[in-house]
């Protein structure tokens, strides 16, 4: 009877220590939802600011030269893929500091396509100067762009590796819903 009750008080201490932890990632979540939240607005920012300054560009009203317009269209895109990767992030540190599980189809799917904006960003990043080039010299847009890169197919390696990486914990986290929807009973 004894050691019965020390295994109650035992398992006391455990549930509060479980929950101390759980209020401690929690406010770890919200520290991490509001550093994400802040990126995420200025990336944004300065993705339109960018584009805001090549449009002026095209128009003939800015005085960019090419390589700055070149500067600009990359510094736009990297900035509005790594806001929209922001965005999907802080929606999981959202929801993991209100206390929902992470292990759920919608936090997977956040995961995932956090995962697959790294994937893309991988291959625009290494490509992008190609591309502008090529439309440039092919529509007479942002005249005086010179000559970038040679054409040659690139990846970003450290974005890639990242993006499979996020791709990859999406599916365990879709497999701990699942087991957690086994767990429920609610299959």
């Amino acid at each position: 009877m004894d050691h019965m009750v020390k295994t109650n008080r035992e398992l006391e201490v455990t549930a509060e220590a479980i929950d101390a932890a759980l209020v401690s990632v929690r406010k770890k979540c919200v520290i991490f939802k509001w550093i994400s939240l802040v990126s995420f607005v200025i990336l944004s920012a300065v993705g339109v600011l960018a584009f805001t300054l090549l449009a002026a560009e095209i128009g003939g009203n800015s005085g960019l030269e090419g390589r700055e317009c070149l500067v600009m269209m990359q510094v736009g895109v990297q900035c509005i893929l790594f806001s929209v990767f922001l965005f999907f992030v802080m929606r999981v540190f959202i929801d993991l500091g209100k206390g929902v599980s992470p292990f759920s189809r919608k936090e997977a799917n956040r995961i995932q396509i956090s995962g697959i904006v790294l994937v893309v960003e991988s291959v625009i990043d290494a490509n992008l100067p190609q591309f502008v080039e090529l439309v440039s010299s092919s529509s007479g847009l942002m005249t005086g762009i010179v000559h970038v890169a040679d054409p040659v197919f690139g990846v970003n390696i450290g974005s890639l590796i990242s993006g499979i990486v996020f791709i990859g914990f999406a599916f365990i986290l879709r497999f701990g819903a699942l087991l957690q929807d086994v767990s429920d009973g609610t299959v």
